[in-house]
């Protein structure tokens, strides 16, 4: 038999934890109700046997931390803070409903809370990526190997450096106050200097309300920013999300999924270009993503002789179709939908996205 048993109370209480050379931070909450206080490592992900603390609404909580711990801050399960504590010995960390703020020096969200930024690896080498916190801290969060992206949950004006496998600097960006936000890093960065260089702030959409398919507003971003970004390493123009395009997509996922047949419309009954994808895992949850298909299609990129830019049969022949229509020229819209299904004992995730007008014409430009 297991009991759990757990304590709430309005008053102030103290979570004390051995470590040299500590600092007491003093989170407040200001909201009306209740909130977590969660250690966390640089990449977001819990730390130790017991990483969260409970804090009613008007109670404070004393922790004991050392310079550079992550605190993130949960209401419910969506988070709407993020504190990193610093050298000082005693810090004050106010929590509102918009996410912190003022006080004790760190990382106080700003009002309108976390924003997500992409950084995309376009070089050939990998990239280290480090947030620059007060004091000159510097936190490793990872590394991003060639043509591979990264998403992080930052602050506006946090800056991010990006270094090389010789921890020589290759770039900088400072989040701004976007809720997502995409930086390509480029190969021309390299040494210190001011912030936003060594690679290009990619604009996105912003999207949100209904994406016109089971998409939430999240995942339609993810795939136009990704699309945009490979789109921009040879030139073409960005690309557009159509809610139209994606409820158009959405019935073909719906329709693969029904019937388990992963393949094309026959020629003539698609009006638009056609990218399909799916993946599975026997765990019972897929674990495949918009991103995870994006990624495949991508890799087809390595089969293009280079300096092609027209496609002939021979270059479709080499499987690179679903690259090409990525960064095909002409198009300038996409729409996409997603489907879950089990097959033969696997959790199956299907993405459709769909391009207008559509490519990979034979005689066409790809870009």
């Amino acid at each position: 038999m297991v009991i759990l048993a757990a304590l709430l109370f309005a008053g102030s209480v103290e979570i004390t934890r051995a470590q040299s050379g500590g600092v007491v931070v003093t989170f407040a909450n200001q909201t009306p109700e209740k909130v977590v206080i969660r250690r966390v490592n640089p990449r977001g992900k819990p730390v130790g046997p017991n990483p969260d603390t409970g804090l009613a609404a008007g109670a404070s909580v004393n922790v004991t931390a050392v310079p550079g711990e992550n605190f993130a801050i949960l209401l419910g399960a969506r988070q709407i803070g993020l504190y990193t504590a610093t050298n000082k010995a005693s810090q004050r960390y106010p929590i509102a409903r918009g996410g912190g703020g003022g006080g004790g020096g760190g990382n106080p969200v700003a009002p309108a809370g976390l924003v997500t930024v992409t950084f995309t690896n376009t070089t050939s080498k990998v990239i280290t990526v480090n947030r620059l916190d007060p004091g000159n801290v510097v936190q490793t969060f990872g590394t991003i190997a060639p043509g591979k992206v990264m998403s992080m949950q930052s602050v506006a004006g946090q800056v991010w450096i990006f270094l090389n496998t010789n921890n020589k600097e290759f770039g900088r960006y400072q989040v701004t106050a976007a809720p997502r936000q995409a930086f390509a890093i480029s190969q021309s960065g390299g040494g210190a200097g001011p912030v936003n260089k060594g690679g290009t702030a990619v604009p996105t959409a912003n999207l949100a309300g209904n994406t016109g398919s089971k998409l939430d507003a999240a995942q339609a971003q993810q795939l136009v920013n990704y699309h945009n970004q490979k789109r921009k390493e040879v030139g073409t123009g960005p690309v557009t999300w159509s809610p139209k395009i994606a409820q158009f997509a959405q019935g073909r996922a719906d329709t693969i999924a029904r019937t388990k047949n992963f393949s094309h419309l026959p020629q003539g009954q698609n009006p638009y270009g056609e990218n399909l994808a799916q993946g599975g895992s026997s765990g019972g949850v897929s674990g495949f993503t918009v991103v995870s298909a994006c990624d495949g299609w991508y890799a087809e990129k390595a089969k293009i002789p280079k300096g092609s830019r027209v496609m002939t049969t021979a270059i479709f022949n080499r499987g690179v179709g679903h690259y090409t229509q990525m960064i095909w020229k002409d198009s300038t819209q996409i729409g996409a939908g997603i489907a879950h299904f089990q097959q033969n004992g696997f959790a199956m995730t299907v993405v459709v996205c769909c391009y207008n007008p559509p490519g990979n014409f034979i005689g066409g430009a790809i870009f």
